[in-house]
């Protein structure tokens, strides 16, 4: 009988480690949804990042990219140096997608734009949009002002068809933002239909048939690059 009630007890304590962690694990906040911060060197966000465990790097992806130099016509002249890297999270407490992946991408040697996307099949679409509302919950804490947008069909300026929506996000008043360089943050989630190709036309076209669901966090800071609001 004594023996049946440790066992009981082990059990019992057992169960309530696995809820708590659980628990945990499913909590998210704004400081864990972005590992670096802008501004940051490449060398340390890599540094920072292979510390994390887990964030692994998307090989494949950063196989096809290229560091190159740019020369935008407003610089007069003057060149910039860019480069990127591409990772993947394996598990995450603030992102659902069935694929969740990360890219940083720096200008002489200064990370400016943070881009997440998150990936879910076409079956998840409540999934996806929980995850997203979860998200704008925690960007309207944390920025001072904001809008929202509507994403339309980009091959299509005629209909205007909407495939989604989102958020702009901004840490300063409307009135402020063109006093400072571009700042800000935008959430948005939109569908993605299957794409076939048509024997007859030779080319792809959309269908009506939904692929999956997309959302995408970007996060853009030019303070101390040589960008500007005209082009980054």
């Amino acid at each position: 009988m004594h023996k049946k009630k440790i066992q009981m007890k082990t059990t019992l304590t057992f169960i309530l480690i696995i809820i708590l962690t659980g628990f945990v694990h499913g909590q998210c906040s704004y400081n864990e949804i972005f590992p670096v911060e802008h501004g940051i060197s490449k060398f340390k966000a890599i540094t920072r990042i292979a510390s994390i465990g887990n964030i692994k790097e998307d090989k494949q992806a950063n196989q096809y990219y290229f560091a190159r130099w740019d020369k935008p016509h407003y610089l007069k002249g003057d060149s910039v140096y860019e480069s990127s890297v591409f990772y993947d999270y394996t598990l995450h407490p603030c992102f659902k997608g069935n694929e969740n992946e990360l890219y940083l991408r720096f200008v002489d040697d200064k990370l400016y734009k943070i881009r997440i996307t998150l990936t879910f099949s076409h079956a998840q679409f409540e999934k996806c949009m929980e995850n997203y509302n979860t998200l704008v919950a925690i960007f309207k804490n944390e920025f001072i002002d904001w809008t929202q947008f509507v994403r339309s069909i980009r091959s299509n300026d005629v209909t205007k068809e909407q495939i989604g929506e989102g958020y702009w996000f901004y840490p300063t008043t409307e009135e402020n933002r063109d006093k400072i360089k571009l700042n800000y943050l935008a959430i948005g989630y939109e569908v993605e239909y299957e794409m076939k190709w048509s024997d007859y036309k030779k080319e792809w076209y959309r269908t009506g048939n939904v692929d999956k669901y997309v959302i995408e966090i970007k996060f853009i800071n030019l303070k101390g690059t040589n960008l500007t609001n005209e082009r980054y």
